[in-house]
């Protein structure tokens, strides 16, 4: 097995170094994109200082150019570099160097083996605006919430890296520390680039569910990634004989949310926290996640119609599922049913919610086909609040404990139904 993918690897390699020989005889066209890497390591023996000398840079034109990368793609993988936590953009800095020497499938197993030996705790760190952390810092084992005012001292206990006071300048930059936290995502791995889209996500997943465990729709309060001043509409009205312009305050985003360990004393609420720093979830767990982010859009929404449509896609971020195996055969009945029968236990009160939340369904049809272009606060709070009541009891009550997908809440559901 480890010859064939010797074999393998020295096949990328072969395609990958004739397509630098064949882009040597090519002369530069301006129509054509370039990509181009030079030489950064140290000279092997004197031979290679004449051949650096007079090829000192590698340059690649046009469609050779993804051709190339998408075999050096092929030769990270096949090296299994990303098990090693180990981004891409980190393989090629430290393997490019070998193609100035007719690189061999050794060449390439030994940095490998050699240099992404140890991967480290690295902490990502971002702010989130619009809320503020009562105590210096709220943890989570993988992921931590940290006061603005303590965030200097917890990246100066974390760290020892050079240039330090630059970087606690950075945090300790007193006009940051208006209305913010800091979010702290911990990843095992072997450089920051190889979980830099993780992270991004992972922050965006946050911030919803931080909206979603405070549930405030205000025109005054928000929680963001990045800082909301206060915004205005500006506009002009003009005629043959008159003209005038105003503006108005749409939302003046001053009133900051305040962060205590008091929000996940709740069962709901510490479950979330451990979903969320699972690194494997369950089916059930994602769907979880999901309508979450969706519950946490809606808030932040300007637009009720919308709003009220995203609480609709909370539900079925649950519930909808692409097989023909459903409580009820629409999926309008299906996450109306499903729905009642976590919340409900009496017949006559789960036919009265799954009539109030069919009646909702139907607003997110109407909005979604543009028969509705209007959304109403008291029914956006009302279906808000239905959703935040199912997700508690998902989440706390014991007999969906041992659910791990669609299908596991299916099947407990349907003994409710047919008990």
């Amino acid at each position: 097995m480890e010859d064939k993918t010797m074999s393998k690897l020295q096949d990328i390699l072969n395609e990958m170094t004739s397509i630098l020989i064949k882009q040597r005889s090519k002369t530069f066209n301006f129509d054509v994109s370039v990509s181009q890497f030079t030489y950064t390591g140290n000279i092997k023996s004197e031979k290679d200082i004449e051949k650096l000398k007079t090829n000192h840079t590698i340059v690649i034109y046009g469609d050779d150019i993804k051709i190339f990368n998408d075999l050096y793609y092929d030769l990270y993988k096949q090296l299994n570099v990303d098990k090693k936590q180990v981004s891409f953009d980190q393989f090629q800095k430290d393997t490019r160097d070998l193609f100035f020497f007719n690189p061999t499938d050794v060449d390439f197993k030994k940095i490998v083996d050699e240099k992404y030996v140890k991967a480290e705790d690295f902490y990502y760190i971002a702010p989130i605006y619009g809320i503020k952390c009562k105590e210096n810092i709220i943890d989570f084992s993988s992921l931590a919430f940290i006061s603005a005012n303590y965030i200097g001292d917890y990246v100066n206990e974390i760290t020892n890296v050079s240039h330090k006071d630059l970087l606690l300048r950075h945090f300790n930059n007193t006009e940051k520390k208006e209305n913010m936290l800091y979010f702290l995502k911990k990843y095992k791995c072997y450089d920051a680039n190889y979980t830099k889209e993780k992270f991004e996500s992972d922050l965006d997943e946050m911030i919803n569910v931080l909206r979603f465990l405070c549930m405030y729709k205000t025109e005054r309060s928000y929680i963001d990634r990045v800082k909301n001043n206060s915004n205005q509409i500006f506009y002009s009205a003009i005629s043959e004989t008159q003209a005038s312009s105003n503006s108005s305050v749409i939302n003046m985003n001053d009133i900051p949310i305040m962060m205590d360990k008091n929000w996940f004393d709740y069962k709901y609420a510490k479950r979330i926290m451990e979903i969320l720093c699972k690194d494997n979830k369950n089916d059930l767990e994602q769907r979880i996640i999901r309508s979450l982010i969706w519950a946490g859009r809606s808030i932040e929404e300007h637009y009720l119609d919308l709003s009220c449509a995203e609480v609709a896609f909370a539900f079925e971020s649950i519930f909808k599922s692409d097989k023909n195996r459903l409580i009820t055969q629409s999926i309008q009945d299906q996450i109306a049913e499903s729905s009642a029968l976590i919340l409900k236990n009496n017949y006559d009160d789960i036919i009265r919610q799954i009539k109030e939340l069919k009646e909702f369904y139907g607003l997110r049809s109407a909005i979604a086909h543009g028969g509705k272009q209007e959304g109403d606060i008291s029914i956006y709070n009302k279906n808000l609040t239905i959703f935040r009541d199912v997700i508690t009891k998902l989440l706390e009550n014991d007999i969906y404990l041992n659910c791990n997908s669609l299908d596991d809440l299916k099947d407990v559901l349907d003994k409710k139904k047919y008990s």
